[in-house]
């Protein structure tokens, strides 16, 4: 990796990040990373389709937590970190983490927090 120097890092990192955005530009660096099977290329598709949405959202959850109260804003950060993993899992894995994969399981479609509410009276 060659070493970069720039006035604003946060507009480079993202200037570099949302090339990612571009279909054609994932679905190549997909195809790089495994098997330039042509069966393979609708989920490729899909998959960069998936990393544009997370990164657009991963933006704006930033971009919110730096207008919201001091107390929201962890919240919005936390998302934005949820958000920049999942691009990162759609474009260096092999297609058996995509969004919708990960939905069909029972445990991921949740958040993980259970309640377990008992009523003393």
């Amino acid at each position: 990796m060659e070493w970069q120097t720039c006035n604003d890092p946060e507009a480079e990192a993202w200037r570099r990040l949302l090339e990612y955005c571009n279909q054609d530009f994932a679905v190549d660096y997909i195809g790089s990373r495994h098997a330039r099977d042509k069966r393979q290329l609708a989920n490729h598709v899909k998959q960069a389709k998936q990393a544009r949405a997370s990164l657009l959202q991963a933006r704006e959850y930033l971009r919110a937590a730096s207008v919201v109260q001091l107390h929201t804003a962890p919240n919005l950060i936390y998302y934005a970190s949820a958000a920049l993993a999942s691009p990162v899992m759609l474009l260096r894995g092999d297609g058996n983490k995509s969004l919708d994969r990960l939905r069909q399981q029972e445990g991921s479609r949740s958040h993980g927090l259970s309640f377990a509410w008992s009523r003393t009276d």
